[in-house]
């Protein structure tokens, strides 16, 4: 096993290692920004019949 042999297995071995990383880091930015799209979605359900409290007429009581 000569220097060159270990070099380039040092290369492969980071490269390795920086690429896991980065696909870990963007697999994880991915995955929140679906759970922060899919939960905004879901808050301006209401159920029909009942007025939203925030949306309530200042005149009425």
């Amino acid at each position: 096993m000569g220097k060159a042999s270990l070099f380039y297995f040092m290369f492969m071995f980071t490269a390795i290692i920086a690429g896991s990383v980065t696909g870990v880091i963007l697999a994880a930015v991915l995955t929140g920004l679906l759970i922060y799209k899919w939960y905004k979605q879901d808050d301006g359900g209401y159920i029909m019949g009942q007025r939203s409290l925030s949306k309530k007429n200042p005149t009425e009581t």
